[in-house]
């Protein structure tokens, strides 16, 4: 189909080349062949091709797994399975001798049949590691075997170092630290894996990696001088594995970090103490760096004696879409557009030069100088800087640069110490580039433009960050280098700099230095056409301090980069103290909010609280005749008859304020709120116009929260994890295709709901029939907002008798509504939600079959299922939850799971059950072919920003766990992200 057939190369701006890919494109995308010709003659997978190979994978291509290794290896045996089959083991604790490799290796695990039986390859099966890391890096969830048909990804690992283990150290109480390192020659890596037991119960564990120069502390526990940092990464063991058993853990590191030549990467694990490793005990004849150290609490590091050796797995996981080659076809062909891209320096901070310099000479040949971090510094703290740019002059024999990189607090004490000399400095990078490298040439006389990057650094308050250039010959002598100067300007010695090592440079001159990135532009041919601009983004820091707001950062638009610094002040919320009078005083042993049978005092954020009897003017005693709940309740703790008191407390009132800015001048202001006693999160300000949202800050007398929204924009999927929301709509879409295909033909859907009262809404004790008058009601569900806010709701009819009763608040509403106006047809909603009860099979729980019964024979088009928030952490969910979706979908009802919000932080501030239960419907959905709607995705600590709201405002409804409207508002935001995309 290709019209114009030119020959013309990759690369070309031809418009007749651009109409043949936009037909080529339409036929492969489009059309009912299996493949398709692009313009250079060479045959293409259609994407009906690629959905044929798909289904006939499942048919015969997918993985077989067993129960046990004795199974499979019967089978094996019998002539079962089919050369190059995958083959799983799930569940089996045991261990083996491997036929192929001849070593002991775990039952569990992916293998593959070859001529000499199965080999084990990895111990990572889908379905035996749903999610051990979630949303760290990727998509809440883990690891994908390479057959993962439900996802469509492939992934392969390319192993670096492999010790694997055949004993263990046993867990130590005060046990802190273990490390090894191995030689990565050139080999990415970007996880680790280590076998290790009670992992739930050591709290965070941070994998640290380092390059290591071999110069004398080869064997040396790290961090040594000759190591550098290249990544870190802390992960709750709650997070990392489910039992206290022995079991492979992996850390994936947030990129990809190697060495070359004879430089070492070292690994640094530790906990609060308790760790426990696996290790080799047959390796009599090593190199302590191979060995490893370890060390407790508070202790210094010993060494791992012979025989025995620390047992690790270094890797490099990739991750590839099967529709990988037709994506990297698309963007061959995208380098048609007649547009393309410079590259250009962006300075975040710099200290411009006064045109004078200090050239080239004997004494020159390295120069220092810090960068302080701050309001009001030499860099904003929250910058990003990754490029150290300066006009430099070098001598004839000039054959390379060192740059070293350190921070260190910024401190009047060490303001005028060399930083190499510094034990409180921190060497965050040391690297050795050619001129050539550089784009430099060794020309006496001449000033050129030196751009030396470093790994990527963000400026932290009260740092400064230090960097020296070294010139050396090809023999490694010192040479000289000119470097230009600028105004001294009251600075300090290390703003000033040092020259030739650790002379410093006087009173009235100063170093001058840029210090950011790259960015690109939109190169145009045309200076008419204003029509092509970047989207406007911003990477910012917001920081709070007292009632003083800082915003650093970068903001990106109009195909430039741009610096972004403001300090600004926030007005205190009202406090106070009040009395309250005849305080009906409860026996209560409930200490949850909503629980509490007494009456809300009509304040929150109590504090300062005494009670006396109403009748005789007697005290009480805190703690031993009453006790109080900051948010604004009181209980008796001695069983008596209830009785009345005069009760007199202090306050803080809330608001919610916006952090907004104009992406065309980059000023930052800040829009106030109402300020309220409850419910501030449903009355956050919109943004003036033409202004965009970066924050939220929660001001609660004159204590300021900052929720960071810069990277969302005012929705709710963040800028850098695109990709994780495109994987999630790669499975979803294969889940939900007949819902889908019917919205896209202007067919009317039904939808169900089916869970606790987070889709129920209810009032009273609605049937297991859906609808009816009891669901979709605020009267309770919303009991303890303020009367204002409830009243403010839209009331509907939904011809149950009720009359206008009923509200559209829950997550559900907004996909009823996107279904609408995707398939121009009203859906019709069936609520089958039942507050109070979980996914279990005892009465009213979700697989009672009295109550399940009626979704299955309700005839709805797609399920969506709650359950979760009333077994937060219990073993029984993953179960539950897979055979109610397996259920409805042998009925021909497609599944929507959706995670549980999150919990009031006041009531319910442990995470471990919250996460545990959502790592479990993931793993629930990808083992039963169901979709999934991240919800929690928003409400995690580094993800607040979707939610735009502080972990005191969530569960607003009653203040523990039921979302509000406007948290609903944003929780129907990921469930139509997850189904419509």
């Amino acid at each position: 189909m290709t019209t114009f057939n030119t020959g013309n190369p990759l690369g070309s701006n031809s418009p007749k080349d651009l109409y043949d890919n936009a037909e080529n494109l339409d036929a492969g995308i489009n059309g009912p062949g299996h493949t398709w010709r692009d313009r250079r003659g060479q045959d293409r997978t259609s994407w009906a091709g690629i959905e044929f190979g798909y289904l006939k994978f499942l048919a015969d291509g997918s993985t077989i797994e067993f129960p046990t290794w004795a199974a499979a290896s019967a089978a094996a045996g019998a002539g079962q399975i089919p050369q190059n089959r995958q083959v799983a083991v799930i569940g089996d604790t045991g261990s083996h001798t491997d036929p192929v490799s001849g070593l002991t290796v775990p039952n569990s695990g992916r293998y593959v049949m070859v001529a000499a039986g199965l080999e084990w390859r990895s111990a990572d099966v889908l379905t035996q590691k749903a999610d051990r890391n979630p949303t760290r890096f990727g998509i809440a969830s883990a690891t994908r075997d390479a057959d993962d048909a439900l996802t469509q990804i492939a992934v392969t690992e390319s192993m670096v170092t492999q010790v694997l283990h055949n004993a263990t150290f046993a867990p130590v109480g005060n046990r802190a630290v273990y490390s090894a390192s191995e030689a990565a020659n050139g080999l990415p890596v970007n996880a680790y894996r280590f076998w290790m037991s009670n992992v739930p119960l050591l709290g965070d564990i941070t994998l640290q990696v380092y390059s290591r120069v071999q110069a004398g502390s080869t064997s040396a526990y790290p961090p040594t001088a000759n190591d550098t940092l290249l990544a870190e990464v802390t992960v709750n063991g709650a997070d990392l594995a489910n039992g206290n058993d022995f079991q492979y853990v992996e850390f994936r590191l947030p990129h990809a970090v190697t060495t070359t030549g004879t430089d070492l990467l070292v690994w640094k694990l530790s906990a609060a103490g308790g760790l426990s490793i696996g290790i080799r005990n047959d390796a009599p004849s090593l190199t302590q760096f191979r060995r490893g150290w370890f060390g407790n609490a508070g202790g210094a590091s010993q060494n791992v004696g012979a025989p025995n050796r620390l047992a690790f797995e270094a890797f490099y996981r990739e991750v590839d879409s099967a529709l990988a080659p037709q994506i990297n076809a698309l963007e061959s062909q995208a380098s048609i557009i007649d547009r393309s891209f410079t590259r250009e320096f962006s300075a975040a901070a710099a200290r411009e030069t006064n045109d004078q310099s200090y050239p080239q000479g004997a004494g020159h040949y390295a120069w220092t100088f810090g960068a302080q971090a701050g309001a009001g510094q030499d860099i904003g703290a929250g910058a990003s800087i990754d490029t150290l740019a300066l006009m430099v002059e070098l001598a004839s024999t000039v054959a390379s640069l060192r740059l070293r990189v350190w921070s260190r607090p910024t401190d009047p004490a060490t303001v005028g110490i060399y930083p190499a000399s510094d034990g409180t400095a921190t060497l965050l990078y040391s690297g050795i580039k050619t001129l050539a490298e550089l784009g430099l040439e060794a020309v006496s006389g001449t000033w050129q433009d030196l751009r030396f990057p470093f790994p990527v650094i963000q400026a932290v308050d009260g740092q400064t960050y230090l960097f020296e250039l070294w010139g050396y010959t090809a023999a490694a002598a010192n040479v000289g280098i000119g470097i230009t100067r600028a105004a001294d300007g009251g600075l300090n010695q290390q703003q000033r700099g040092w020259y030739r090592g650790s002379s410093a440079i006087g009173v009235g001159s100063a170093l001058a230095w840029r210090l950011g990135g790259d960015v690109f532009r939109i190169a145009n041919d045309d200076p008419g056409d204003s029509s092509m601009h970047l989207l406007d983004a911003y990477d910012l820091q917001i920081d709070v301090s007292g009632l003083s707001v800082y915003v650093n950062g970068s903001g990106y638009g109009d195909g430039r980069k741009v610096s972004v610094n403001a300090a600004l002040t926030v007005t205190a919320a009202a406090t106070g103290t009040e009395s309250k009078e005849d305080y009906s005083l409860i026996y209560d042993l409930d200490t949850v909010f909503p629980s509490i049978a007494g009456a809300w005092l009509g304040r929150r954020h109590i504090s300062g609280v005494s009670a006396a009897r109403s009748d005789t003017g007697t005290a009480l005693t805190l703690g031993t005749d009453f006790a109080y709940h900051v948010n604004g309740k009181l209980r008796g703790l001695i069983d008596v008859a209830a009785f009345a008191v005069d009760v007199t407390y202090s306050y803080k009132r809330e608001r919610y304020d916006l952090v907004q800015i104009d992406p065309q001048t980059q000023a930052v202001t800040i829009k106030a709120g109402p300020e309220r006693d409850f419910d501030a999160v449903e009355y956050r300000p919109a943004p003036d116009e033409g202004r965009v949202v970066i924050g939220y800050l929660h001001v609660v007398g004159a204590m300021v929260t900052a929720i960071n929204a810069s990277k969302f924009q005012g929705g709710v999927v963040r800028r850098g994890g695109e990709a994780d929301w495109q994987q999630l709509l790669m499975h979803n879409r294969a889940c939900l295709r007949r819902l889908l295909g019917k919205a896209a033909r202007g067919e009317a859907v039904k939808v169900a709901s089916y869970g606790d009262s987070i889709v129920a809404v209810q009032l009273g004790d609605p049937p297991y029939t859906a609808n009816s008058a009891a669901r979709d009601r605020p009267e309770n569900y919303l009991i303890n907002m303020p009367a204002d806010t409830v009243a403010a709701l839209p009331k509907y009819d939904f011809g149950d008798g009720a009359g206008q009763v009923h509200v559209k608040i829950s997550a559900v509403w907004p996909l009823i509504a996107a279904l609408e106006q995707a398939s121009g047809q009203p859906v019709e909603y069936l609520n089958f939600g039942r507050g109070g009860t979980t996914s279990g099979d005892t009465q009213h729980n979700g697989l009672w079959p009295a109550r399940l019964q009626p979704v299955l024979e309700s005839g709805a088009d797609v399920l969506l299922l709650h359950f979760g928030m009333n077994e937060l952490g219990q073993a029984t969910t993953l179960t539950n939850i897979k055979s109610i979706a397996s259920q409805a979908k042998a009925v021909g009802i497609e599944v929507v799971i959706m995670s549980v919000p999150r919990r009031n932080v006041v009531d319910g501030p442990a995470l471990s059950g919250w996460n545990y239960t959502n790592r479990a419907l993931w793993r629930a959905a990808v083992e039963a072919g169901a979709a999934f709607a991240p919800q929690h995705w928003i409400v995690m600590d580094e993800q607040l920003g979707g939610m735009g709201a502080s972990p005191d405002s969530l569960g607003a409804a009653a203040l523990f766990n039921h979302p509000g409207p406007a948290e609903f508002a944003r929780y129907g935001q990921v469930l139509v992200e997850s189904v419509l995309g």
